[in-house]
């Protein structure tokens, strides 16, 4: 291993190390980061509304003093409805018992059916098991040589459904079921429960005050605070730092928008809903606590996931406690299942888009994590926490890789994701892949950001094991195929690019399509791109192809004897160059008259020396890009190409405006 990949691996272990070491402090410091977190979260949610009271002429305090009164008006008024609406529940559940008594009991009866018949069939399963024991007994044991008594062993069936009849109850009777006695407890108040006790109750209060002072504090010195927060990590790059937190805070704040806008419609429909189905399915036509019921449903889907099965589960349970039947039950269900339905697919992409830039697997990552790490307080901000990450990884290379795996815009460029499907070997993924890609570009857009990519790829994929470069072109050409990009082999278009049938096109009636030769300086990759930009033009165009596989000096005499209307010479880097100047040499040599462009796909440093150099061959055109070869085919075919101009030789004597490149 040289020095550079130690470094590599000591630095990738150093970061990971920091990552365990953070995950820890937040976990054992949790009680100190979640009023944090809450506070924040909070000012974020006050912040908006705080402005707007302050454009209304209001100082920053007061409107902060009249936001905050608001909020905690209208969360004292929900939590006293909900206090009063499950005091009342309470109450009335002893006039719903018997109904209840009825539902249970009828479970009971079905599942002793059930339970009975497995009963039945564990004894007849035991009997037969004993059968064999006591024939076993009387061909001689080892237990019974010894004086001792052994018991049959228990059947499987015995041990699943507690049917065995060996082991008994702790009733005393024997030594094996001894007798348990536990002391009875005095009357004396234990203070370690007391103080367990108080804890419970008093630990949360502690909480939302540290939360409510952090949210007051960090909306009445927010302005302050982001000054502060910027100098400290911005170092120097304040451009930087203030575009992402402008950007965490515009998502979370859309978010949470959003999200506000959709749970308040949830709950009001959901209400709706309830009204409507006691008032045709109830027996006195209504539902009782419906305002509690929506209500709830409402605010407990800020829970991501948990939140809308509590707020299924409540109105459910109540629909079998107070209703007589199951056509209730059954209504609320329908109701629930078609909300859900509803709100995932429809409302929550359009409401949502891509306010949050998180990806739909990220988010139930995310809530996993956080709920691991801080409980229900966690599964709460695992969406704004994960938007933050997204954006620290957007704007800090060392955290490149959270916005890699967490961003909902795909970070992996399109070349690379086809060029990993080549590796798998997947073929049906490959043509899928360029598939989905003709539906965003057109055929020059493909070849230019995915084809040219992926040929330069497997050029100078080195450290590549196991499929050479033609497996890898051959499959690149299938694919393609499949896609439709390139023809279909199999089934013949035009005939066969040969002397014999040059003349019978002659002789034939003339056809308005142009003949174009097209030349892989190099390799296979060259190849499949000449073939691509041919069958893009194929209803102007014929276009043959000619490989490096004989010497161009060869070949030459026969492309001018065919008399094309252009030549194009295609070159990939890192290779070709070379090859292709001599292509042009070749052919002027030859005697063709024609025009030439040479398409040397990719970015040059020194493209005036490069194109010079094709120039003084013979080249009339050099271009860079596939869109850009299109376009100048398509205009130098769209003039008379018949005309053959005769070649530069004196390049350098020549004025510079003859050696534009524009296509």
């Amino acid at each position: 291993m040289d020095n550079k990949s130690a470094l590599l691996t000591i630095a990738s272990f150093t970061q990971a190390l920091a990552i365990l070491l953070f995950i820890a402090v937040l976990y054992f410091a949790r009680e100190v980061f979640i009023p944090i977190a809450l506070g924040a979260l909070f000012a974020f949610v006050l912040s908006p509304a705080v402005n707007r009271i302050q454009r209304l002429g209001i100082s920053n305090v007061v409107a902060v003093i009249i936001t905050a009164g608001i909020v905690f008006s209208a969360l004292s008024a929900f939590l006293f409805a909900i206090w009063l609406g499950l005091s009342s529940i309470t109450d009335e559940l002893p006039k719903y018992r018997g109904e209840l008594k009825s539902k249970v009991s009828l479970v009971q009866s079905a599942i002793k059916g059930v339970g009975g018949n497995l009963a039945i069939l564990s004894e007849d399963v035991a009997g037969a098991v004993e059968n064999v024991d006591a024939s076993e007994e009387t061909s001689g044991s080892v237990a019974h040589a010894s004086g001792e008594t052994s018991n049959p062993v228990p059947s499987v069936l015995e041990r699943l459904l507690g049917t065995s009849t060996k082991d008994k109850a702790n009733d005393g009777s024997s030594p094996k079921s001894p007798l348990y006695v536990t002391e009875a407890t005095s009357g004396r108040v234990d203070v370690k429960t007391w103080a367990g006790s108080a804890a419970a109750v008093l630990g949360p209060i502690g909480t939302a005050g540290l939360v409510t002072v952090f949210a007051i504090f960090g909306v009445l010195y927010r302005d302050d605070l982001r000054d502060r927060f910027t100098s400290v990590i911005s170092r120097g790059n304040y451009v930087v730092t203030t575009e992402a937190i402008n950007e965490a805070s515009n998502r979370i704040g859309k978010y949470l928008v959003a999200q506000v806008i959709l749970n308040v419609s949830y709950g009001f429909t959901f209400a709706m809903g309830l009204l409507v189905i006691g008032y045709f399915f109830a027996p006195d036509g209504k539902f009782p606590y419906v305002l509690m019921l929506g209500t709830t449903a409402g605010v407990v889907r800020f829970l991501p996931y948990i939140g809308p099965l509590i707020g299924a589960a409540v109105p459910a349970l109540m629909s079998v406690l107070m209703f007589p039947g199951y056509s209730v039950l059954i209504a609320v269900v329908v109701l629930i299942v078609l909300m859900e339905l509803i709100s995932n697919n429809i409302i929550e992409p359009w409401l949502y888009g891509s306010s949050t830039g998180v990806s739909p697997v990220a988010v139930i990552i995310a809530a996993v994590f956080w709920a691991w790490l801080w409980g229900p307080i966690g599964l709460l901000l695992a969406t704004p926490l994960t938007v933050c990450a997204v954006v620290l990884g957007q704007y800090v290379p060392r955290f490149k890789f959270l916005a890699m795996l967490l961003s909902e815009d795909v970070q992996v460029k399109p070349s690379v994701r086809g060029y990993q499907r080549l590796l798998s070997g997947d073929d049906h993924k490959f043509s899928d892949f360029i598939t989905e890609q003709l539906e965003e570009k057109k055929t020059p857009e493909l070849l230019e950001k995915v084809v040219v990519p992926i040929v330069k790829l497997v050029l100078n994929d080195d450290d590549r094991h196991g499929s050479s470069d033609l497996v890898l072109f051959e499959r690149l050409g299938n694919g393609l195929v499949k896609a439709g990009v390139l023809p279909d082999p199999a089934i013949p278009s035009e005939p066969e690019s040969s002397t014999e049938a040059d003349k019978e096109i002659v002789e034939a009636p003339p056809d308005k399509r142009h003949r174009v030769a097209a030349i892989a300086a190099s390799h296979l990759g060259e190849e499949i791109v000449l073939k691509a930009i041919g069958h893009n033009f194929r209803e102007r165009i014929r276009l043959d192809v000619f490989t490096s596989d004989d010497l161009p000096d060869r070949q030459s005499a026969d492309i001018v004897e065919r008399q094309f209307d252009l030549i194009v010479v295609c070159v990939i880097p890192p290779n070709g160059a070379p090859q292709a100047r001599f292509w042009c040499k070749s052919l002027r040599s030859a005697g063709y008259r024609g025009p030439i462009i040479v398409s040397c796909l990719g970015r040059f440093r020194d493209f005036d020396k490069l194109f010079l150099g094709f120039r003084r061959r013979g080249a009339n055109w050099l271009t860079t890009t596939v869109p850009q070869t299109c376009n100048k085919i398509r205009s130098v075919l769209s003039k008379s190409v018949k005309s053959k101009a005769e070649p530069p030789i004196h390049v350098e004597n020549k004025p510079f405006l003859e050696l534009s490149t524009q296509p």
